[in-house]
Protein backbone atom coordinates (compact mmCIF):
# COMPACT_ATOMS: atom_id res chain seq x y z
CA UNK A 1 0.00 0.00 0.00
CA UNK A 2 1.71 3.23 -0.92
CA UNK A 3 1.66 6.05 1.92
CA UNK A 4 1.11 9.65 1.31
CA UNK A 5 3.07 12.13 1.97
CA UNK A 6 1.80 15.29 3.32
CA UNK A 7 1.52 18.32 1.30
CA UNK A 8 4.44 20.60 1.58
CA UNK A 9 3.63 24.88 1.58
CA UNK A 10 6.07 26.89 0.22
CA UNK A 11 5.63 28.84 3.08
CA UNK A 12 5.35 27.61 6.33
CA UNK A 13 3.45 27.96 9.02
CA UNK A 14 4.28 31.27 11.55
CA UNK A 15 4.81 28.77 14.31
CA UNK A 16 7.71 27.29 12.78
CA UNK A 17 9.17 30.47 11.79
CA UNK A 18 10.61 30.80 14.53
CA UNK A 19 12.00 27.49 14.60
CA UNK A 20 15.75 27.53 14.60
CA UNK A 21 17.07 25.96 11.17
CA UNK A 22 18.61 22.39 11.35
CA UNK A 23 21.94 22.52 12.80
CA UNK A 24 22.22 25.65 13.53
CA UNK A 25 20.87 25.13 16.87
CA UNK A 26 21.76 27.99 19.79
CA UNK A 27 22.15 31.05 17.15
CA UNK A 28 18.82 32.04 16.96
CA UNK A 29 16.41 34.15 20.04
CA UNK A 30 14.83 30.26 20.98
CA UNK A 31 18.47 28.99 21.09
CA UNK A 32 19.63 31.78 23.66
CA UNK A 33 16.93 31.71 25.72
CA UNK A 34 17.50 27.56 25.89
CA UNK A 35 21.14 27.80 26.92
CA UNK A 36 20.57 31.05 29.59
CA UNK A 37 17.83 29.57 31.12
CA UNK A 38 19.70 25.73 31.37
CA UNK A 39 22.67 27.82 32.98
CA UNK A 40 20.82 29.21 35.82
CA UNK A 41 19.08 25.78 36.47
CA UNK A 42 22.28 23.59 36.53
CA UNK A 43 23.84 27.00 39.29
CA UNK A 44 20.43 26.70 41.02
CA UNK A 45 21.01 22.98 41.69
CA UNK A 46 24.20 23.34 42.21
CA UNK A 47 23.92 25.88 45.05
CA UNK A 48 20.75 23.58 46.89
CA UNK A 49 23.28 20.61 46.58
CA UNK A 50 26.11 22.04 48.62
CA UNK A 51 23.67 23.23 51.20
CA UNK A 52 22.17 19.61 51.44
CA UNK A 53 25.85 18.32 51.78
CA UNK A 54 26.40 20.86 54.26
CA UNK A 55 23.31 20.30 56.24
CA UNK A 56 24.03 16.69 56.05
CA UNK A 57 27.65 16.44 57.20
CA UNK A 58 26.43 18.49 60.33
CA UNK A 59 23.56 15.77 60.64
CA UNK A 60 26.04 13.04 60.55
CA UNK A 61 28.55 14.85 62.44
CA UNK A 62 26.00 15.14 65.55
CA UNK A 63 24.47 11.60 65.19
CA UNK A 64 28.60 10.47 65.27
CA UNK A 65 29.08 12.86 68.49
CA UNK A 66 25.79 11.49 69.75
CA UNK A 67 26.47 7.88 69.10
CA UNK A 68 30.53 7.86 70.18
CA UNK A 69 30.42 10.28 73.10
CA UNK A 70 33.76 11.37 72.00
CA UNK A 71 33.47 13.54 68.81
CA UNK A 72 34.73 16.62 68.77
CA UNK A 73 32.18 18.41 67.26
CA UNK A 74 30.26 20.44 70.01
CA UNK A 75 27.90 23.58 69.84
CA UNK A 76 26.89 25.47 72.99
CA UNK A 77 24.23 23.37 75.28
CA UNK A 78 21.12 25.28 76.10
CA UNK A 79 20.01 24.76 79.81
CA UNK A 80 16.25 24.79 78.89
CA UNK A 81 17.72 21.67 76.87
CA UNK A 82 18.05 19.79 79.95
CA UNK A 83 15.03 21.15 81.97
CA UNK A 84 11.53 21.95 81.29
CA UNK A 85 10.64 25.24 83.22
CA UNK A 86 7.80 24.78 85.34
CA UNK A 87 6.95 28.36 85.76
CA UNK A 88 8.21 32.05 84.08
CA UNK A 89 11.03 32.77 86.38
CA UNK A 90 12.54 29.53 85.75
CA UNK A 91 11.68 29.52 82.30
CA UNK A 92 13.61 33.09 81.95
CA UNK A 93 16.57 31.42 84.22
CA UNK A 94 16.83 28.45 82.07
CA UNK A 95 17.81 30.12 78.61
CA UNK A 96 20.65 30.97 80.47
CA UNK A 97 24.05 29.04 77.83
CA UNK A 98 26.06 26.78 79.93
CA UNK A 99 29.37 28.08 79.32
CA UNK A 100 31.03 24.30 78.99
CA UNK A 101 30.64 23.17 75.53
CA UNK A 102 29.16 19.78 75.37
CA UNK A 103 27.79 17.91 72.56
CA UNK A 104 23.55 18.19 71.86
CA UNK A 105 23.25 14.70 72.77
CA UNK A 106 22.04 13.04 76.03
CA UNK A 107 24.79 10.97 75.78
CA UNK A 108 27.57 13.12 75.62
CA UNK A 109 26.15 14.94 78.62
CA UNK A 110 25.71 11.60 80.72
CA UNK A 111 29.56 10.82 79.53
CA UNK A 112 30.63 14.37 80.96
CA UNK A 113 28.49 14.52 84.30
CA UNK A 114 29.80 10.30 85.09
CA UNK A 115 33.00 11.09 84.22
CA UNK A 116 33.10 13.95 87.07
CA UNK A 117 31.16 12.08 89.32
CA UNK A 118 33.93 9.21 88.73
CA UNK A 119 36.72 11.96 89.67
CA UNK A 120 34.96 12.33 93.00
CA UNK A 121 34.19 8.73 93.59
CA UNK A 122 37.95 8.35 93.45
CA UNK A 123 38.74 11.07 95.83
CA UNK A 124 40.92 9.63 98.73
CA UNK A 125 39.64 9.94 102.42
CA UNK A 126 40.60 13.14 104.40
CA UNK A 127 43.45 13.57 106.33
CA UNK A 128 43.98 12.61 109.92
CA UNK A 129 42.08 15.82 111.70
CA UNK A 130 44.94 17.96 113.54
CA UNK A 131 43.67 18.16 116.59
CA UNK A 132 44.71 15.30 119.35
CA UNK A 133 41.24 12.85 119.14
CA UNK A 134 41.71 9.46 121.28
CA UNK A 135 41.81 7.03 118.57
CA UNK A 136 38.14 6.05 119.51
CA UNK A 137 37.08 9.67 118.39
CA UNK A 138 38.05 8.63 114.67
CA UNK A 139 35.24 8.14 112.37
CA UNK A 140 35.51 4.21 111.05
CA UNK A 141 33.25 5.84 108.22
CA UNK A 142 35.79 8.11 107.27
CA UNK A 143 38.62 5.60 106.13
CA UNK A 144 42.10 4.96 106.64
CA UNK A 145 44.21 8.79 106.29
CA UNK A 146 47.38 8.92 104.08
CA UNK A 147 49.98 6.94 105.17
CA UNK A 148 52.30 8.68 107.29
CA UNK A 149 55.49 8.43 104.85
CA UNK A 150 53.13 10.38 102.36
CA UNK A 151 51.68 12.93 105.19
CA UNK A 152 55.59 13.79 106.34
CA UNK A 153 56.57 13.97 103.14
CA UNK A 154 58.34 17.32 102.18
CA UNK A 155 57.04 19.16 99.02
CA UNK A 156 58.70 19.25 95.60
CA UNK A 157 60.26 22.12 95.32
CA UNK A 158 58.70 25.55 94.41
CA UNK A 159 60.14 26.63 91.02
CA UNK A 160 58.17 29.12 90.73
CA UNK A 161 58.33 30.84 94.35
CA UNK A 162 60.03 34.04 92.71
CA UNK A 163 57.31 35.47 91.19
CA UNK A 164 54.14 36.29 93.50
CA UNK A 165 50.71 36.52 92.20
CA UNK A 166 49.05 39.89 92.22
CA UNK A 167 46.93 40.35 95.09
CA UNK A 168 43.50 41.82 95.37
CA UNK A 169 42.42 45.69 96.13
CA UNK A 170 40.47 47.10 99.01
CA UNK A 171 37.29 48.07 98.09
CA UNK A 172 36.05 51.46 99.64
CA UNK A 173 33.12 51.25 101.93
CA UNK A 174 34.26 47.69 103.71
CA UNK A 175 35.38 47.36 107.28
CA UNK A 176 38.71 47.55 107.56
CA UNK A 177 40.08 44.36 107.77
CA UNK A 178 37.85 43.27 105.08
CA UNK A 179 38.96 43.85 101.33
CA UNK A 180 36.96 43.19 97.65
CA UNK A 181 38.46 41.02 95.08
CA UNK A 182 35.91 41.60 92.45
CA UNK A 183 35.56 43.82 89.30
CA UNK A 184 34.99 46.92 91.24
CA UNK A 185 38.15 46.80 93.42
CA UNK A 186 40.63 49.95 92.95
CA UNK A 187 43.87 48.80 92.62
CA UNK A 188 47.05 49.13 95.24
CA UNK A 189 45.98 48.93 98.53
CA UNK A 190 47.64 46.52 100.78
CA UNK A 191 45.67 43.33 101.54
CA UNK A 192 44.47 42.73 105.49
CA UNK A 193 45.31 39.11 106.89
CA UNK A 194 41.85 38.49 108.05
CA UNK A 195 39.41 39.25 105.25
CA UNK A 196 37.82 35.79 105.84
CA UNK A 197 36.73 36.81 109.45
CA UNK A 198 35.42 39.86 108.20
CA UNK A 199 33.02 38.57 105.57
CA UNK A 200 31.93 35.52 108.20
CA UNK A 201 28.33 35.10 108.91
CA UNK A 202 27.45 34.83 112.33
CA UNK A 203 27.85 31.83 114.57
CA UNK A 204 27.09 31.46 117.56
CA UNK A 205 28.38 28.14 118.23
CA UNK A 206 27.43 26.37 121.60
CA UNK A 207 30.66 25.27 123.63
CA UNK A 208 31.70 21.29 123.32
CA UNK A 209 28.66 20.94 120.62
CA UNK A 210 29.81 19.21 116.96
CA UNK A 211 29.34 21.62 114.46
CA UNK A 212 28.71 20.81 110.89
CA UNK A 213 29.22 22.92 107.72
CA UNK A 214 27.57 21.76 104.45
CA UNK A 215 29.16 23.28 101.22
CA UNK A 216 27.13 23.30 97.91
CA UNK A 217 29.25 23.54 95.29
CA UNK A 218 28.99 24.24 91.28
CA UNK A 219 26.38 27.13 92.23
CA UNK A 220 25.86 29.93 89.33
CA UNK A 221 26.12 27.50 86.24
CA UNK A 222 22.97 25.60 86.31
CA UNK A 223 20.41 28.93 87.18
CA UNK A 224 17.30 27.41 88.05
CA UNK A 225 18.82 24.74 90.41
CA UNK A 226 21.35 27.35 91.59
CA UNK A 227 18.57 29.77 92.95
CA UNK A 228 16.71 26.53 94.14
CA UNK A 229 19.59 25.17 96.20
CA UNK A 230 19.85 29.63 97.75
CA UNK A 231 16.48 29.00 99.15
CA UNK A 232 17.52 26.18 101.78
CA UNK A 233 17.82 26.98 104.94
CA UNK A 234 20.87 27.82 106.50
CA UNK A 235 23.02 28.68 107.43
CA UNK A 236 24.56 26.76 104.53
CA UNK A 237 28.24 27.72 102.33
CA UNK A 238 28.01 28.11 98.91
CA UNK A 239 30.76 27.81 96.28
CA UNK A 240 30.54 29.45 93.03
CA UNK A 241 31.89 28.75 89.70
CA UNK A 242 33.64 31.79 88.63
CA UNK A 243 32.66 30.77 84.96
CA UNK A 244 28.76 30.89 86.03
CA UNK A 245 25.97 33.43 85.43
CA UNK A 246 24.94 36.25 87.26
CA UNK A 247 27.43 36.08 90.34
CA UNK A 248 27.00 39.42 92.24
CA UNK A 249 23.73 39.01 92.24
CA UNK A 250 23.21 35.62 93.08
CA UNK A 251 26.10 35.95 95.59
CA UNK A 252 24.18 39.20 97.44
CA UNK A 253 21.41 36.53 97.93
CA UNK A 254 23.23 34.37 99.15
CA UNK A 255 24.25 36.26 101.72
CA UNK A 256 21.35 38.13 102.52
CA UNK A 257 20.05 34.81 103.26
CA UNK A 258 22.48 34.26 106.27
CA UNK A 259 25.00 32.22 103.93
CA UNK A 260 28.92 32.07 103.24
CA UNK A 261 30.19 32.33 99.66
CA UNK A 262 33.49 30.81 98.25
CA UNK A 263 35.01 30.36 94.99
CA UNK A 264 34.94 27.26 93.14
CA UNK A 265 38.46 27.15 91.89
CA UNK A 266 38.62 25.51 88.62
CA UNK A 267 41.43 23.19 88.68
CA UNK A 268 43.06 20.03 86.17
CA UNK A 269 41.71 16.77 87.09
CA UNK A 270 43.75 13.70 86.73
CA UNK A 271 40.66 11.96 84.35
CA UNK A 272 41.11 14.00 80.78
CA UNK A 273 37.10 13.32 79.90
CA UNK A 274 36.48 15.48 82.60
CA UNK A 275 36.49 19.45 81.71
CA UNK A 276 37.08 21.81 84.47
CA UNK A 277 35.59 24.85 82.55
CA UNK A 278 37.53 27.67 80.72
CA UNK A 279 40.27 29.24 83.16
CA UNK A 280 40.81 26.25 85.02
CA UNK A 281 44.15 26.25 86.66
CA UNK A 282 46.58 23.72 84.72
CA UNK A 283 49.80 21.96 85.61
CA UNK A 284 51.37 22.69 82.43
CA UNK A 285 50.67 26.41 82.62
CA UNK A 286 53.24 29.27 82.62
CA UNK A 287 53.69 30.78 86.18
CA UNK A 288 52.90 34.22 84.60
CA UNK A 289 49.51 32.33 83.21
CA UNK A 290 48.51 30.59 86.55
CA UNK A 291 49.06 33.74 88.37
CA UNK A 292 46.64 35.52 85.51
CA UNK A 293 43.83 32.68 85.63
CA UNK A 294 43.74 32.72 89.11
CA UNK A 295 43.10 36.58 89.24
CA UNK A 296 40.81 36.01 87.01
CA UNK A 297 38.51 33.58 88.68
CA UNK A 298 39.07 35.55 92.02
CA UNK A 299 37.68 38.53 90.09
CA UNK A 300 34.15 37.63 89.02
CA UNK A 301 32.61 38.57 92.66
CA UNK A 302 32.99 39.76 95.87
CA UNK A 303 32.48 39.11 100.03
CA UNK A 304 33.75 35.45 99.49
CA UNK A 305 35.03 34.05 102.12
CA UNK A 306 37.82 31.39 100.66
CA UNK A 307 38.39 29.26 98.15
CA UNK A 308 37.99 25.71 97.74
CA UNK A 309 38.51 23.30 94.22
CA UNK A 310 36.34 22.22 91.50
CA UNK A 311 37.74 18.91 90.30
CA UNK A 312 41.63 19.20 90.49
CA UNK A 313 43.11 15.67 91.41
CA UNK A 314 46.07 16.51 89.13
CA UNK A 315 46.71 20.16 89.92
CA UNK A 316 46.07 19.77 93.90
CA UNK A 317 48.83 17.29 94.09
CA UNK A 318 51.11 19.79 92.04
CA UNK A 319 53.47 21.97 94.91
CA UNK A 320 54.51 24.49 92.56
CA UNK A 321 51.07 25.14 91.27
CA UNK A 322 49.45 25.03 94.78
CA UNK A 323 52.05 27.10 96.73
CA UNK A 324 50.76 29.77 94.16
CA UNK A 325 47.13 29.47 94.58
CA UNK A 326 47.74 29.77 98.27
CA UNK A 327 50.13 32.36 98.05
CA UNK A 328 46.96 34.51 96.63
CA UNK A 329 44.65 33.04 98.73
CA UNK A 330 46.70 34.40 101.90
CA UNK A 331 47.40 37.94 99.98
CA UNK A 332 43.45 38.46 99.90
CA UNK A 333 43.37 37.59 103.93
CA UNK A 334 40.93 34.32 102.45
CA UNK A 335 40.43 31.00 103.75
CA UNK A 336 41.02 27.42 101.51
CA UNK A 337 38.91 24.68 101.84
CA UNK A 338 40.74 21.18 100.51
CA UNK A 339 38.06 18.78 99.02
CA UNK A 340 40.92 16.51 98.76
CA UNK A 341 39.85 14.55 95.09
CA UNK A 342 43.87 13.35 95.54
CA UNK A 343 45.53 11.34 98.21
CA UNK A 344 48.41 13.30 97.26
CA UNK A 345 46.88 16.85 97.32
CA UNK A 346 49.53 19.10 98.51
CA UNK A 347 46.67 21.80 99.34
CA UNK A 348 45.98 21.24 103.60
CA UNK A 349 49.57 20.61 103.76
CA UNK A 350 50.89 23.67 102.56
CA UNK A 351 48.11 25.79 103.91
CA UNK A 352 48.99 24.85 107.35
CA UNK A 353 53.09 25.18 106.38
CA UNK A 354 52.05 28.55 105.31
CA UNK A 355 50.09 29.04 108.10
CA UNK A 356 46.71 29.74 105.74
CA UNK A 357 43.48 29.27 107.60
CA UNK A 358 41.95 26.04 105.95
CA UNK A 359 39.55 23.08 106.90
CA UNK A 360 39.15 19.46 104.84
CA UNK A 361 36.10 18.01 103.07
CA UNK A 362 35.24 14.64 105.11
CA UNK A 363 32.35 13.41 102.85
CA UNK A 364 31.02 14.02 99.78
CA UNK A 365 27.25 13.42 100.12
CA UNK A 366 26.24 13.01 96.44
CA UNK A 367 28.13 10.22 95.15
CA UNK A 368 25.12 8.45 94.40
CA UNK A 369 22.18 10.68 93.21
CA UNK A 370 19.33 8.92 94.86
CA UNK A 371 17.69 9.91 97.82
CA UNK A 372 18.47 7.08 100.51
CA UNK A 373 22.26 7.22 99.51
CA UNK A 374 22.23 11.24 100.17
CA UNK A 375 20.99 10.26 103.69
CA UNK A 376 23.15 7.62 104.49
CA UNK A 377 25.96 10.19 103.43
CA UNK A 378 24.50 12.53 105.33
CA UNK A 379 24.41 10.30 108.31
CA UNK A 380 27.97 9.59 108.32
CA UNK A 381 28.33 13.47 108.54
CA UNK A 382 26.76 13.80 111.71
CA UNK A 383 28.44 10.93 112.86
CA UNK A 384 31.88 12.26 112.02
CA UNK A 385 30.86 15.34 113.72
CA UNK A 386 30.06 13.93 117.01
CA UNK A 387 33.55 11.82 116.94
CA UNK A 388 35.84 14.51 115.95
CA UNK A 389 33.83 17.65 117.26
CA UNK A 390 33.69 19.07 113.34
CA UNK A 391 33.03 17.89 110.08
CA UNK A 392 32.33 19.35 106.08
CA UNK A 393 30.27 17.66 103.91
CA UNK A 394 29.81 18.57 100.01
CA UNK A 395 27.28 18.21 97.76
CA UNK A 396 25.86 19.83 94.71
CA UNK A 397 22.71 21.70 92.99
CA UNK A 398 21.53 18.11 91.65
CA UNK A 399 17.60 17.49 92.12
CA UNK A 400 17.94 14.74 94.50
CA UNK A 401 20.61 16.64 96.75
CA UNK A 402 18.25 19.62 96.78
CA UNK A 403 14.96 17.44 97.79
CA UNK A 404 16.95 15.45 100.70
CA UNK A 405 18.33 18.61 102.04
CA UNK A 406 14.83 20.39 102.25
CA UNK A 407 13.95 17.60 103.87
CA UNK A 408 16.68 17.06 106.44
CA UNK A 409 18.04 20.65 107.20
CA UNK A 410 15.32 21.89 109.37
CA UNK A 411 15.65 19.22 111.76
CA UNK A 412 19.28 18.63 111.80
CA UNK A 413 19.29 20.18 115.36
CA UNK A 414 17.48 17.08 115.99
CA UNK A 415 20.81 14.92 115.54
CA UNK A 416 22.33 16.32 117.81
CA UNK A 417 24.91 19.00 115.51
CA UNK A 418 25.01 22.35 114.92
CA UNK A 419 24.90 23.78 111.25
CA UNK A 420 27.24 26.31 110.60
CA UNK A 421 29.04 28.51 107.64
CA UNK A 422 32.51 26.99 106.73
CA UNK A 423 34.13 29.86 108.23
CA UNK A 424 33.02 28.49 112.26
CA UNK A 425 35.01 25.23 111.17
CA UNK A 426 37.89 26.81 110.28
CA UNK A 427 37.94 28.39 113.39
CA UNK A 428 37.55 25.65 115.64
CA UNK A 429 40.64 23.71 113.82
CA UNK A 430 43.95 24.60 115.25
CA UNK A 431 45.98 27.28 113.03
CA UNK A 432 43.05 28.67 111.38
CA UNK A 433 44.67 31.89 111.01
Amino acid sequence: MRRSTPHRSSTPPREAAAAPEPGRFGRGRLGRWTLAHWGAALAGVFVVGIALGAAGGAGLALLAGGAAGGSSTQVTLVAADLDAAPDAEAAREAGYALPIDVRRSERAQRAYREAYEEDLRQAPPPPKPETAVSPASVSPDVGEPPAASDSAAAPEPDRDAAASPVAAPEQAGEPADAQATGPDAAAGAPAPARTWLARAQPADVTPGQPILAIVIDDVGVDVRRSRQALRLPGPLTFAFLPYGYDLPEMAASARAGGHEIMVHLPMEPSSPDADPGPNALLTGLAAEEIDRRIAWNLSRFDHYVGVNNHMGSKFTADAGGMRRVLDAVAARGLLYLDSVTAAATQGYRLAGEMGVPHAVRDVFIDHTLETEAIEAQLARAVEIARRQGHAVAIGHPHDETLEVLRRWLPRIEAEGVQLVPISAVVKQRPRAG
